[in-house]
């Protein structure tokens, strides 16, 4: 049977609080306006698609925008490309069944 939602109790957190002095509320933090001419924020991590190797780059940066890390590192990612493409799996061996007899 389904119920009504108006007749659930509110959560915990809607729920009054015990008697008592009340406090007044905290002010709501506001975020300061970017400066004229400003650079853009910096997303961190940014992820990187290498089409070549197929394979995703996380890359963190700096307040500038330059690549401090990168996951893999560039000596993984080097070690990729010195790799080669993948060659195809070799089909599996069929078994040999002898359904007669």
């Amino acid at each position: 049977m389904i119920r009504d939602v108006a007749a659930l109790p509110p959560p915990p957190a809607a729920r009054a609080e015990a008697p008592g002095p009340a406090s007044p509320p905290a002010p709501a933090a506001t975020p300061e306006p970017a400066a004229a001419g400003s650079a853009p924020s910096i997303r961190n991590p940014h992820l990187r698609i290498d089409s070549e190797l197929n394979l995703v780059v996380l890359e963190f940066r700096d307040a500038v925008g330059e690549v401090r890390n990168t996951m893999p590192s560039p000596r993984e990612i080097a070690a990729y490309r010195s790799a080669g493409p993948d060659e195809p799996a070799a089909p599996p061996p069929q078994p040999d069944l002898d359904l007669e007899g």
